[in-house]
């Protein structure tokens, strides 16, 4: 199987940071990461035709010099604010400034088409809280397991197997 292309054009450098940091944490080798934050190297970049499964630009570079490249899917990071979110098939527009992990989990959904690079990483993990002894706080710790899984976005499954 390819390594998925992700291709991120912006050039605030800090924006692009906090974005790139985030992307390599939860992808980390599964992708290809190529990250272009000046205009002429943009333009040396988008020369020639690319293969990009995902395209992360910002406005003031998404045009008409895309059309000729085989991009499977683009979020293009947005100025104006009344712009929250918006997929029109291929293309999803989302707002710049809004918080980075609402970005995050677009890039990450399956609304972008990049569905292997989630098994990538690794395979199920189970974990099981137990005890003998009743009232110990197993319900307590599970689910707070469970809910710090997912604010680093794992998806978890919580299954109460307790018997009766």
């Amino acid at each position: 199987m390819a390594i998925p292309k992700f291709v991120l054009i912006d050039d605030d450098i800090r924006y692009v940071f906090l974005l790139q940091a985030k992307i390599a944490e939860r992808f980390l080798d599964a992708i290809n990461l190529e990250v272009i934050t000046e205009e002429s190297f943009f333009q040396e970049y988008f020369s020639v035709p690319r293969e990009i499964d995902l395209l992360i630009i910002d406005e003031k570079y998404f045009g008409q010099v895309l059309n000729r490249h085989d991009i499977k899917k683009v979020i293009v990071l947005n100025h104006d604010d009344t712009v929250n979110y918006h997929d029109t098939g291929n293309i999803i527009n989302i707002y710049k400034y809004s918080n980075i992990r609402d970005i995050f989990n677009v890039i990450s959904s399956r609304d972008v088409g990049i569905k292997d690079v989630k098994q990538i990483r690794g395979e199920t993990q189970v974990v099981l809280v137990t005890s003998a002894a009743g009232g110990s706080g197993k319900t307590c710790i599970a689910l707070g397991l469970s809910g710090a899984l997912e604010n680093d976005y794992k998806k978890t499954l919580y299954v109460d197997a307790e018997s009766f």
